[in-house]
C-alpha cells in the first residue's frame, strides 16, 4: 500500500520525489488537459523517479532539482491551472475581431422589448452582438455538446478533450462578459466532461463564483447500454459574474416542516426562543416575566457552562412582547407557513421533467418527433423562476431546439413577466428523411425558430402578439 512519509514518497523500499510542479508541455504531451502543479499538487504524467540508497531523503540528494522547483513555485511562474494543447490560440480567439458585421432580417436593430434569434456560429455571434448587449444579460443557459463521442444531430464527437476545451473556452470568456453583475451562467453537462467544465469556469469566473452544481435526473428507468451501474442524471453548473448574485424563492417547493397551530395570519410552528447553538453572550441571558407574573430564564443544559441564549434582545422583546408564545417551561414565537422554499440542488421531482418529456413538448407543437434529446421546458421553467428577475435577459448560445426560448414564452405567460430571449444556434443541417426535414425545415436553426412560432400561437391571444415578436439577424 502507497502512503506519504516526510518529504518523499515510499513505494516499499523505493523512494521518489515528492509530487512536483509539471510544465505544460510535459502535462499535455498526450493531447490531455492536465494541471499545472505548485506547492503539493502535480502531474503524474512525465514523472521522473530519482533513486535513493539510503531511503533518506530526496532533497539531500537532488537539492539543484527541487531548488528549481521552490523557486518555480515560490514565484509564480507555476501554479495550479488547467492547461490543454491549443489553450492559448482558443483565448486569443475570442479577441479576434469580426470580418463581417451583423444584419438584421427587418433591417434595423430589434426594438425595445423584442426577442432575439442568432443564425450562424455562435462565437461570431457572440462577438458581433456584444458591443451593444454587453453587460445587459441576466442569465445565461446552455447546453453545449458532451463530446461522448456518439452520433448526434450536432456535432458532439470532439474526440479528445482538448479540442472540446478549445471549443468552450472563448465562447464561456465572451458569456461572462454579456451578463450583468448580478447575472448568473448555468451550463448543462454530463459525467465526461464535467470535471474539465468546472475547472474552466473557475478560471473564467474565478473559483470563488463557482456556486456548485444541481442534480438533475434525466430519465426514470434503467438503460439497457450501461456497462458499469447506470447513470440517470446529468450536472447543471453554475457559475455567478460577482457576489452580486441572488438566488429566488422556489414557489412549487413543498417543506418538511409541521405547522400545527393557526391563528388570524395561517398556520405556525412553534419555535423555542433560547437557542444552544448561537454561542453565548452576556447581554442575551436575562430574565424575560410572562404575563401570569412567572419568570423565564434562558435554559443552559450544564449551568457551569453556559451555552445557550435568546434569539432577541431586550428591547426586540420590549417591542414584540405581543409575538411571544409563553408555554409549559419555554418561551417560543411563532414560525408561520411560507409559500415555496430556498431552491435545492436536487431536481429529481417529475415537476422538472425528464429527456422524454423534452421529445413531448416538440410533438404537442408539430405532432411528430422532431429531435431525440431536448430538454424539457419544465426544467428551464424552474431555472427562470429561481435565478432570474421577471424583466431579465435571457441568453443561450447553444439553442438547439429553441427550449429556453419556449420556456421563456411559457413563463412570462404565467406569471406576467417580461423577460426576454437572446438565442444563437448554428446553421446545421437537420438529417435527412426526419420529420423535422419532410415539413420543409432544412437546419436546426429553422426548426428552432417555427418552435417559437409555434409556441407563441399556444399563448393567450394577447399575451401572443406581445411575445411574437423576434428580430431575427446573421453576419452578412
Amino acid at each position: 500500500m502507497e502512503r506519504l512519509e516526510g518529504p518523499a514518497l515510499r513505494l516499499g523500499s523505493r523512494t521518489r520525489t515528492p509530487l512536483r510542479a509539471a510544465t505544460a508541455a510535459t502535462a499535455t504531451a498526450a493531447g490531455r488537459p492536465g494541471i499545472l502543479g505548485g506547492p503539493g499538487l502535480a502531474i503524474l504524467g512525465g514523472r521522473r523517479e530519482i533513486g535513493s540508497d539510503d531511503g533518506g531523503s530526496v532533497l539531500s540528494h537532488n537539492a539543484e532539482v527541487y531548488s528549481l522547483w521552490q523557486d518555480r513555485a515560490m514565484s509564480g511562474s507555476e501554479r495550479y491551472e488547467l492547461s490543454w494543447v491549443g489553450k492559448a490560440a482558443a483565448l486569443e480567439s475570442a479577441d479576434s475581431p469580426l470580418s463581417r458585421s451583423i444584419v438584421w432580417s427587418s433591417g434595423s436593430p430589434p426594438l425595445a422589448g423584442e426577442h432575439i434569434f442568432f443564425s450562424g456560429d455562435n462565437l461570431d455571434g457572440l462577438k458581433a452582438l456584444h458591443p451593444s448587449m454587453g453587460g445587459e444579460v441576466g442569465l445565461i443557459y446552455i447546453d453545449p455538446p458532451y463530446n461522448t463521442g456518439q452520433k448526434f444531430t450536432y456535432e458532439d464527437r470532439f474526440g479528445d478533450h482538448s479540442r472540446w476545451l478549445s471549443m468552450m473556452a472563448p465562447r464561456l470568456k465572451l458569456a461572462r462578459e454579456f451578463l450583468r453583475d448580478d447575472g448568473l451562467l448555468f451550463v448543462s453537462i454530463d459525467e465526461h466532461e464535467h470535471r474539465n467544465l468546472v475547472m474552466l469556469g473557475c478560471e473564467v469566473f474565478g473559483e470563488e463564483h463557482y456556486l456548485g452544481d444541481l442534480i438533475w435526473k434525466k430519465k426514470s428507468g434503467g438503460a439497457s447500454d450501461a456497462s458499469s451501474f447506470i447513470i440517470d442524471h446529468e450536472y447543471i453548473v453554475c457559475f455567478r459574474k460577482t457576489d452580486a448574485a441572488r438566488f429566488f424563492i422556489d414557489p412549487e417547493a413543498t417543506v418538511t416542516t409541521s405547522y400545527p397551530h393557526e391563528d388570524d395570519r395561517g398556520r405556525y410552528s412553534l419555535e423555542r426562543l433560547d437557542k444552544q447553538n448561537l454561542g453565548y453572550e452576556v447581554g442575551l441571558d436575562f430574565p424575560i416575566e410572562g404575563p401570569n407574573g412567572r419568570v423565564y430564564r434562558v435554559h443552559h443544559k450544564d449551568p457551569n457552562n453556559k451555552r445557550a441564549r435568546w434569539r432577541w434582545s431586550t428591547k426586540s422583546v420590549r417591542e414584540r412582547y405581543g409575538e411571544l408564545v409563553f408555554r409549559g417551561d419555554f418561551v417560543y414565537t411563532k414560525n408561520y407557513a411560507k409559500v415555496g422554499a430556498r431552491p435545492r440542488s436536487l431536481l429529481v421531482d417529475r415537476r422538472f421533467g425528464r429527456t422524454r418529456t423534452g421529445k413531448h413538448d416538440l410533438q404537442r407543437l408539430f405532432g411528430a418527433t422532431m429531435l431525440d434529446y431536448p430538454k424539457p421546458t419544465r426544467l428551464l421553467r424552474h431555472l427562470l423562476r429561481i435565478a432570474s428577475p421577471p424583466d431579465a435577459l435571457v441568453m443561450d448560445f447553444f439553442a438547439g431546439s429553441g427550449t429556453t426560448g419556449h420556456a421563456v414564452l411559457e413563463s412570462n405567460s404565467e406569471e406576467g413577466a417580461s423577460r426576454r430571449f437572446l438565442l444563437m444556434q448554428l446553421d446545421e443541417p437537420l438529417p435527412e428523411d426526419s420529420d423535422a426535414e419532410k415539413m420543409g425545415l432544412k437546419t436546426i436553426a429553422e426548426l428552432a425558430i417555427e418552435r417559437l412560432h409555434r409556441a407563441c400561437a399556444a399563448l393567450p391571444e394577447a399575451r401572443a402578439d406581445e411575445e411574437r415578436r423576434v428580430a431575427q439577424c446573421r453576419l452578412g
